[in-house]
């Protein structure tokens, strides 16, 4: 895990490349949140005016480099709390579109009753409507994994010939 020093507002910080600030202020590590319950992408409130920032815009800022005004972060794996370095980059609103839209084909066509998910260390949730109620089989470390068994499920309820 790398780390950088930065000032905002005459307070100073540590930010971990995996999006984690600690207030050397306040000398404890700062707690993200949500604005909104649908939208997982996470905020922190920096310096004495509490000014809001997005972790991901963050994190690029200081670990890479300064996006365009017209561009915004992304999150290559389309976990909106998973502001790894790695995982961000910048991107304008309009390639964002055709990302999630390009995404969502791949998903329709590749796996099918698996979606992206982040309980503790699992990052797939595979589901499967049984009498038009969605059930989870489960959670799993792979899509590769979730499919699998997503497929398993599928032939245990309808059959080999159902696939």
């Amino acid at each position: 895990m790398k780390y950088k020093q930065f000032k905002f507002d005459n307070c100073e910080y540590i930010i971990s490349n995996t999006g984690k600030i600690y207030s050397l202020r306040f000398k404890k590590w700062m707690k993200p949140f949500s604005i909104n319950k649908k939208y997982k992408k996470l905020y922190v409130a920096l310096g004495s005016s509490g000014k809001l920032f997005s972790m991901g815009k963050l994190v690029l800022t200081i670990f890479k480099e300064i996006g365009l005004p017209n561009e915004t972060d992304f999150h290559i794996n389309g976990m909106l709390d998973d502001n790894y370095v790695k995982n961000l980059k910048w991107t304008t609103r309009s390639e964002i579109m055709r990302l999630v839209w390009k995404r969502k084909r791949e998903k329709t066509n590749a796996s099918v009753g698996v979606y992206p998910w982040k309980i503790g260390n699992k990052k797939f949730r595979a589901v499967i409507k049984i009498n038009n109620k969605i059930k989870t089989i489960g959670y799993f470390m792979t899509e590769k994994e979730a499919v699998i068994a997503h497929k398993k499920r599928y032939i245990q309820l309808y059959g080999a010939n159902a696939l």
